[in-house]
């Protein structure tokens, strides 16, 4: 009888233990996104750009996390929901004539106007404190370079983890088309719409 008295008392302090840390630790881990919704992004010449935006639990304005991919901005999900959990808004969008965007896709051409006009589009939301950072690698992150000549007064910070601002040297070395670079990802690239 005392064993099981016992065993009935452990339980309760391991239960009520487990639920006091609980309650104690969650918000050191922050809370998650309150949405994760699509949003059409309208560019100067009429075309929408599909982007999912990832709202903080913030209730004020916060800065923003802006990642533009070729790749499918679905890829990029668990990202959003971690910068978002962390206290960003971020948005990730779609290139121009990539997946759910509208267009046509030419590599490296359109990254420069649609970006600059993204961020302006992105200043004059109400959940944007008028900080704007970007990340990303690979051509996420020649779509984020590409912006930092620009010196779009929201744009404070970009974290390039690998890419490239003058492809030339290795698109071209020497001078001679590097085909067996460029051709393959031109070709899968122009297969992956949707």
């Amino acid at each position: 009888m005392k064993s099981n008295i016992f065993s009935r008392a452990s339980r309760l302090f391991v239960t009520m233990t487990c639920l006091i840390l609980f309650v104690l630790i969650s918000p050191l881990f922050g809370q998650g996104p309150k949405q994760n919704i699509k949003i059409q992004i309208p560019m100067p010449d009429g075309i929408n750009l599909e982007a999912d935006f990832f709202r903080s639990s913030e209730e004020k304005a916060s800065p923003v996390i802006l990642i533009r991919t070729p790749y499918g901005k679905q890829q990029h999900s668990a990202d959003g929901e971690f910068f978002a959990k962390h206290g960003y808004n971020v948005i990730i969008q779609d290139t121009r004539g990539k997946w759910k965007s509208e267009g046509d896709f030419f590599p490296f051409i359109n990254e420069q106007k649609d970006g600059m006009a993204t961020l302006d589009w992105i200043t004059k939301q109400d959940w944007c404190n008028g900080q704007i950072g970007m990340w990303g690698s690979s051509y996420l992150s020649f779509s984020a370079l590409i912006l930092g000549s620009s010196h779009h007064p929201a744009l404070i910070s970009i974290f390039a983890i690998s890419g490239w601002l003058g492809g030339s040297k290795m698109i071209s070395p020497g001078g001679a088309f590097h085909l067996q670079l460029s051709l393959p990802w031109m070709l899968y690239e122009a297969t992956q719409k949707t």
